[in-house]
């Protein structure tokens, strides 16, 4: 089946830019959350891979924010694992380089660059759940997001390799 030259470069445009809003979207919101107790009253932290909230219930709630250097640098807060702070940070990075790729493949068209956002994203995907294992807390929206974004640009190469097939 042969597409339209322009039907074509719209239906590859499409997907990749929805992965891409999906994927941001994953980053602003949380991927981890943790609710626990201690003597002062219950608490809740709540992850990214670029910044934590901890918010404790007491008779005077307080809110501590930890975000980029102060957050990947703090062992106290991301856990008892030394790994921790670094598989934040190559989440994090894993993260911009998918958006990168994402947004350099609706102008790049070739098969490195849209196959390189898949790869991050299952590269993304592995890391958060490294980095729950080592939490023992629930996965938020944020992880959940990863999948359909990972199936966007996967419909985007499939969609590319099947023009490529045709020509």
């Amino acid at each position: 089946m042969i597409i339209p030259k322009k039907l074509h470069a719209f239906l590859l445009v499409i997907p990749i830019v929805l992965g891409c809003l999906v994927f941001l979207y994953s980053i602003i919101l949380p991927f981890y959350g943790l609710v626990g107790s201690t003597i002062d009253g219950p608490y809740w932290r709540t992850y990214w891979s670029f910044k934590a909230d901890y918010f404790v219930v007491t008779t005077r709630p307080f809110l501590n924010h930890y975000s980029f250097f102060g957050y990947w640098n703090d062992n106290n807060f991301v856990g008892s694992s030394s790994a921790m702070p670094y598989i934040l940070l190559a989440m994090f990075t894993a993260q911009v380089l998918v958006l990168i790729f994402g947004i350099a493949s609706v102008y790049l068209r070739r098969r490195a660059i849209l196959a390189a956002p898949i790869c991050m994203c299952l590269a993304v995907l592995a890391l958060m759940s490294v980095s729950g294992e080592l939490l023992y807390g629930t996965y938020q929206l944020g992880y959940y997001l990863v999948y359909p974004s990972i199936a966007m640009f996967l419909l985007a190469f499939i969609l590319n390799e099947l023009q490529r097939r045709d020509k």
